[in-house]
C-alpha cells in the first residue's frame, strides 16, 4: 500500500492499532480505548496472527527434495511467506510486542501504537513511558517512548529502545545520550527474557530526563543561518557520503531541504527556542530523515527513520550539536 503499513489482504484492514489523539499515520488503522484489554489491543493492531514454519521443499513427486535446515516462515492467516531462515532461528509472534508492555501498565507506561511493516515481516509497538516535558516554550513538548520491534524475514534482531518524540512535528529520536547506554538486541538465535531486558534497561524517566535536558540546552546555543550551512554540510559530508561542491552549488537536495526546514518550512520551526538554534538545527535534521528524506516508498523511509542510516545520522546530529554547549 502507499503508506508504511500492512493491508491484510483477507480482513482489508489496516494492521495498526493506536490510542486516542495519535495521529501519526493518517487515520489508518484502528483506535484502541481505554478500557480494552491486552487481546483486544493486539486484535486491533491486526497481531494475532502467528507465524508458522515448515521446511524448505522443492520439486514435484518422487523427486522433490526437502532442505531440513532451511524454514519458511509464513503467517498462519494468509498463509503468505515471510522469509526463508535457518533451522534454529527463534521465532519472536507479533503479540509479543504489545504482552511485553502488559506488566508495565500499571508504572505509568501507556500504549501508544503497534503494528506490522511489509506484510509483517517487521513489527513494533510503542508506549510512552508516562513523561513529557515542555522544551524551549509550551508549545515545544517532548515525550518519552519505549518501542519494541521485531523482524520474520531475518533481516533485523528484536531490539527495545528508548526515543522521545516532539510532539509538535512527530520527529523521533533515540534517547542515548549515554555511551554505556544502548538498546537492547536479541539475536534470533536466543530466546527472549522479558525480564532481564526490563531489568537492563532499567524502564525509568531518568534518560528522558537527560534528554530534556540536553534539548533545553541546545534551545539556548543561537545559531545563525551560516552557521546552520557549516554544521549540516558537514553532517551530511562526513557521515553521508554527501558531495561538498554539490553543496556549494545548491544542488544537494537533502541538504537544501535541511535548510529549507530550518528557515521555517519546518513544524514548528519558529517557535521560541527553535528558530534559529542548535535545537532547531537538530530537528531539521530529524523531520527530514523522517518525512522527507528519499526512499522508494514511506515503508523505506520509515524502516530508515528508525532502524537504518537515517537513525543514525539523527544520532550523530544530536551528538553533534550537544558538542557546542
Amino acid at each position: 500500500m502507499a503508506h508504511e503499513l500492512t493491508m491484510n489482504r483477507i480482513t482489508g484492514k489496516v494492521e495498526m492499532g493506536y490510542a486516542a489523539g495519535v495521529d501519526r499515520w493518517h487515520g489508518l488503522g484502528n483506535e484502541w480505548l481505554d478500557t480494552d484489554t491486552i487481546e483486544q489491543k493486539i486484535e486491533k493492531a491486526g497481531m494475532a496472527w502467528s507465524a508458522k514454519r515448515a521446511r524448505v521443499r522443492y520439486g514435484d513427486g518422487p523427486a522433490q527434495r526437502v532442505i531440513n535446515d532451511q524454514h519458511v516462515l509464513f503467517r498462519s492467516d494468509t498463509k503468505d511467506p515471510l522469509g526463508i531462515v535457518g533451522a534454529g532461528y527463534n521465532i519472536v509472534q507479533p503479540r509479543e510486542a504489545i504482552e511485553f508492555f502488559e506488566t508495565l501498565l500499571s508504572d505509568g507506561f501507556q500504549m501508544k501504537t503497534a503494528g506490522t511493516l511489509y506484510g509483517g515481516k517487521k513489527f513494533w509497538a510503542a508506549a510512552s513511558i508516562g513523561a513529557d516535558a515542555t522544551i524551549g516554550c509550551p508549545e515545544d513538548t517532548m515525550e518519552g517512548f519505549l518501542t519494541f520491534a521485531s523482524s520474520l524475514d531475518g533481516s533485523a534482531s528484536t531490539e527495545v529502545f528508548e526515543s522521545s518524540i516532539c510532539v509538535v512535528c512527530d520527529n523521533t529520536l533515540r534517547m542515548a545520550l549515554d555511551a554505556k547506554r544502548k538498546s537492547i538486541r536479541i539475536t534470533h538465535r536466543s530466546a527472549i527474557d522479558v525480564d532481564k531486558i526490563k531489568l537492563r534497561l532499567g524502564l525509568s524517566a531518568g534518560e528522558f530526563r537527560k534528554m530534556v535536558e540536553a534539548a533545553r540546552a541546545l534551545a539556548k546555543v543561537k545559531m545563525d543561518q551560516l552557521a546552520a550551512q557549516a554544521f549540516v554540510k558537514d553532517l551530511l559530508v562526513v557521515n553521508a557520503d554527501a558531495n561538498p561542491d554539490r553543496i556549494d552549488e545548491g544542488k544537494h537536495a537533502g541538504f537544501n531541504k535541511i535548510m529549507a526546514l530550518f528557515g521555517g518550512e519546518g513544524k514548528g520551526s519558529g517557535l521560541k527556542g527553535r528558530a534559529g538554534t542548535a535545537w532547531g538545527a537538530v530537528n531539521a535534521v530529524t523531520e527530514f530523515v523522517d518525512q522527507h528524506a528519499k526512499a522508494a516508498n514511506a515503508e523505506n523511509r520509515l524502516v530508515n527513520a528508525w532502524w537504518g542510516d537515517g537513525d543514525a545520522l539523527k544520532s550523530i546530529a544530536m551528538r553533534d550539536a550537544l558538542a557546542l554547549v
